[in-house]
């Protein structure tokens, strides 16, 4: 069972204190809740299934800051710290890993 979690925008790019407050919550969404609920939905509908992997796809700006894209370097550094946190459950067969292909 494997779950790719690929989908993302960067956008809203601007310096912060200039950005629309309905596009940082749709990136967010996008970005982080969407990930998280699809990874919790799969770790919960196979319990029991061996091998179950779940890959969030990461990038650079998880891990650097980039000017005009603090919504996009703070959702993507959620998802590295998610796959750490979830790692750390141990649970049975899950293997979870968030990659940044660079």
């Amino acid at each position: 069972m494997l779950l790719v979690n690929n989908a993302g925008t960067v956008e809203p790019i601007g310096p912060a204190g200039t950005l629309d407050p309905a596009a940082i919550a749709r990136a967010a969404a996008l970005n982080v809740t969407a990930p998280l609920m699809l990874a919790d939905a799969l770790i919960a509908a196979t319990t029991g299934v061996q091998d179950r992997r779940i890959l969030h796809v990461s990038s650079g700006a998880a891990r650097n800051a980039y000017p005009g894209w603090s919504v996009y370097c703070a959702t993507k550094a959620a998802l590295d710290h998610h796959a750490r946190a979830v790692a750390e459950d141990a649970r049975p067969g899950l293997r979870i890993e968030s990659l940044a292909p660079g």
